[in-house]
């Protein structure tokens, strides 16, 4: 072998090696970008949580899953996408979350995400705004609406255009060439039929009808850029400020378009690209008591509000409240107009209800006492209700737990407090030291007064 031979052999050698590392290193990336390659195919539940798309300095998409219901919220990373998304909106319809490409090349091309992370590139819908670069600049704004469109707001020098999405034929159609707002994200109301979000240009909230019409409500604001906007299942409102981290509730009172205060702000990751999303429409069920400090002895009245947060189905669902202790639910107490069957819960710790109906955008209350016993620890009493088997667009294996309106935090327990009271046997008590004294005086003269009686006629028949 000649040394020119035994070079070439070396250096192919090498080559080899060089491509097997390149081959492994590719292999590598794939995996380590999250699910992007693989085809969106499985939907995601209905359900409390929000979908927030995020990035900083043009990276991909950090698509999170976030428990909102949580002070602070907790996010939990998804997936890394392909690339940098906006304008996400969830489709109950389908289940799947749909967002548009906000960078170059292809611009604008719609994509598709499943509750996996896994991503399919629809391409650009037909009939959507060309991307004319450099006057395009992308689309930031988007949400599903009642009849399944993705509504979005494409931003060019021009103005910015209210486009309707099929995302089914991946087809558009400009609603309003120029909407005269500048905004980072709109959310969708299925109680009004109406988008909301926050007009940066004159710093004020505005609603949107589908047909293109926008109305300012509200006073000024100084809230900067709100890349992520979303309603939650009771109908409140969240924007999420990019630049500072700041989420906020507003109480945005839908029917009067108005707003009022900030019901409260939670700090998040500072980012550059964001937006939200969530389900709406998911079952709400709160459970409040009263009164929220009882006595032993006493009773307590337990109300249940469950809301069809659906724009068309008439679900049906089984309901269970299982108190887990001593206490007691009263025979003959319940009260409800959400109909179904009631198993036996007099006497017992257990409250179910099979088959309850809730209408389309309708809520239906229960009421229901409950005994608190006369050894009852002091302390904290706590327990949830919950709806099981929900029809409709949901997962019927899913579980909706209730929310004690009280507190901020979503989907809590409902507690009260337990303290020592006037223990007379066989008499409930009131919560009134005073007047279960006067109950307990009562009670005793009219026994007494009864034996007198009883006592007189015995000896007159003797007499």
């Amino acid at each position: 072998m000649t040394k020119t031979k035994k070079i070439n052999q070396i250096v192919k050698g090498l080559q080899n090696k060089f491509l097997l590392m390149a081959l492994l290193v590719f292999s590598l990336m794939q995996i380590t970008a999250g699910t992007s390659q693989a085809a969106a195919t499985v939907p995601f539940e209905c359900s409390n949580f929000l979908y927030i798309g995020s990035s900083v300095d043009n990276d991909p998409t950090q698509f999170k899953i976030v428990n909102d219901g949580q002070d602070p919220f907790v996010f939990n990373n998804l997936a890394t996408l392909s690339t940098l998304l906006n304008a996400f909106g969830f489709r109950v319809q389908d289940g799947f979350v749909y967002g548009f490409k906000a960078s170059d090349p292809n611009k604008n091309s719609l994509y598709k995400i499943d509750s996996n992370g896994d991503e399919s590139n629809l391409g650009v819908p037909t009939g959507y705004p060309a991307a004319t670069a450099p006057t395009d600049e992308g689309t930031f704004s988007g949400d599903f609406a009642n009849d399944g469109l993705l509504y979005s707001v494409h931003r060019t020098d021009a103005g910015s255009a209210l486009v309707a999405t099929n995302v089914v034929a991946v087809t558009s159609t400009v609603i309003d060439a120029d909407l005269g707002i500048r905004t980072a994200d709109i959310a969708y109301n299925p109680k009004t039929d109406l988008f909301y979000g926050y007009d940066a240009s004159i710093d004020r909230f505005f609603k949107l009808t589908t047909t293109g019409t926008v109305t300012h409500f509200g006073p000024t604001y100084n809230f900067g850029t709100n890349g992520a906007a979303w309603f939650d299942p009771m109908g409140n409102y969240f924007s999420y400020e990019n630049t500072t981290g700041t989420i906020r509730q507003v109480n945005i009172d839908a029917a009067a378009g108005q707003v009022g205060a900030i019901l409260r702000s939670v700090s998040a990751p500072i980012v550059d690209d964001n937006d939200g999303t969530s389900c709406p429409y998911s079952p709400y069920i709160s459970k409040t008591a009263s009164p929220r400090t009882a006595q032993q002895n006493s009773i307590v009245t337990y109300t249940y509000q469950i809301t069809n947060n659906h724009f068309s189905d008439i679900i049906t669902a089984n309901f269970v409240d299982d108190l887990s202790d001593s206490r007691t639910f009263i025979a003959g107490s319940l009260v409800s107009d959400a109909g179904g069957t009631v198993g036996a819960y007099g006497g017992t710790n257990s409250l179910s209800i099979t088959g309850i109906s809730v209408p389309a955008n309708t809520t239906r209350t229960l009421t229901v006492n409950v005994q608190i016993p006369a050894d009852y620890p002091i302390g904290n009493a706590t327990n949830q209700a919950f709806l099981q088997n929900v029809t409709g667009d949901f997962n019927p294996a899913a579980v909706y737990s209730s929310d004690d309106t009280a507190t901020i935090i979503r989907g809590d327990t409902t507690d009260i407090s337990v303290i020592a009271g006037d223990v007379i046997p066989g008499v409930p008590n009131t919560g009134n030291k005073k007047q279960n004294n006067y109950m307990f005086i009562a009670g005793t003269l009219l026994i007494g007064g009864m034996a007198f009686l009883i006592i007189k006629k015995i000896r007159h028949r003797k007499a």
